[in-house]
């Protein structure tokens, strides 16, 4: 099975390297050439993140669809915002305009207790993922229903539900799903297409898979799984683990001057926490700042989790083989970034692209390949060189 590789288009443009000086402004010639770098780079697809205090996410997506020529495009939403009939209209209404095979539903219950109470969400977490596969639920029979139904559950309630626009793309929508909590490991494997993990060692990674793919056999389906790592390159790997640390310094030094970072990160720390996930790789980021030889979580443990923060450092080849050890964990979706959203995508569709491909295509002429155990994978990692970074 090929892989899928997407990137990540923000709202705003951010003071870089570190990147936390968010404009909070509409910037437009910045979407419109990250969204147009992705595309250049190779990537089939760019998540368009949803955010309370960000602009509209379903308008900043069909401009990028207006933009660019062919890449997909993963839209992200919170159920709870928006009502399930009004979602899958709008997707089969870009799904057209943007001409089919480019829309995707990434569906965000929501982790982050702030970020639910600045829309005015305030249901419970394990509620908020019954509610999800709800939500899933309602959507896909608005696609696959010729006739009007009604809808009776916990949370929504329709009668005479129907979509007059059928989906353009043949199979209806992708829907990818996240969450690490044992509610969101329940409902992704119930109704999603595709469940993506943070950027966890390999052994929680694949702990976490095999429950999630438990639980879809359970309900006689499985679901393509996928995880989401920044990623630092270099020539050498040096070169590479210097980059590491420059964007460490980098965020040391605007902590330190500028209060509004540092109150920013608190908030983070504060609020994030309370999901499993960001509480998972916050507790794995104590114990050491490189794991399973490159994954990199220095920059986890100084901002305090939040968003896709443990990142991939090495050359690209030793990246792609840090990758490829996840695709023998039967990862095959990528969500691959870095800080720098115009320069950092070309860069890895020119260096790791074209590597991570060949090694996955060799991986797939190999016949009747085993699949590793991950404490074999994880027992194969040199061990971390302390004086490469600084605790």
């Amino acid at each position: 099975m090929p892989i899928t590789v997407f990137g990540y288009v923000p709202h705003s443009p951010s003071a870089l390297p570190a990147g936390h000086r968010d404009s909070g402004e509409l910037g437009l010639g910045f979407i419109e050439e990250s969204a147009r770098a992705h595309e250049d780079a190779g990537f089939d697809s760019i998540l368009i993140a949803y955010g309370a205090m960000h602009p509209d996410t379903w308008q900043v997506a069909g401009h990028v669809a207006h933009v660019t020529k062919r890449i997909r495009l993963l839209i992200a939403n919170r159920p709870g915002v928006a009502l399930p009939s009004l979602v899958a209209r709008q997707a089969i209404t870009l799904d057209y305009i943007s001409g089919g095979g480019r829309v995707a539903l990434h569906i965000i219950s929501g982790g982050n207790e702030a970020e639910q109470h600045r829309d005015g969400d305030f249901v419970g977490h394990d509620d908020r993922y019954r509610r999800s596969g709800e939500f899933i639920e309602v959507i896909r029979r608005l696609w696959d229903d010729d006739s009007p139904f009604d809808f009776d559950g916990e949370f929504y309630r329709v009668r005479g539900a129907r979509s007059a626009l059928r989906p353009r793309t043949q199979g209806a929508l992708p829907i990818f799903f996240a969450g690490e909590s044992a509610a969101a490991i329940e409902a992704a494997g119930r109704y999603a297409d595709a469940y993506v993990l943070g950027g966890n060692p390999l052994g929680q990674t694949s702990d976490l898979l095999d429950s999630v793919q438990a639980v879809a056999a359970r309900h006689g389906r499985s679901l393509a799984t996928g995880v989401g790592f920044r990623i630092v390159l270099g020539a050498t790997e040096a070169e590479a683990w210097a980059k590491a640390q420059a964007i460490h310094d980098a965020t040391v030094r605007e902590i330190d001057s500028d209060k509004a970072v540092a109150d920013g990160l608190k908030l983070i720390r504060s609020s994030t926490l309370t999901a499993v996930s960001e509480r998972r790789i916050h507790a794995i980021s104590q114990s050491a700042d490189v794991q399973d030889e490159r994954l990199w979580l220095g920059y986890t443990r100084l901002v305090g989790a939040g968003g896709t923060t443990s990142a991939l450092v090495g050359t690209p080849r030793q990246v792609a083989d840090a990758l490829l050890r996840y695709y023998d964990l039967g990862v095959r979706v990528f969500y691959l970034r870095g800080w720098d959203y115009v320069r950092d995508p070309l860069e890895i569709g020119r260096d790791l692209l074209p590597e991570l491909r060949r090694l996955v295509a060799v991986r797939e002429a190999e016949e009747a390949y085993p699949r590793p155990d991950a404490a074999a994978l994880a027992a194969t990692a040199a061990p971390a060189d302390a004086a490469i970074l600084r605790a």
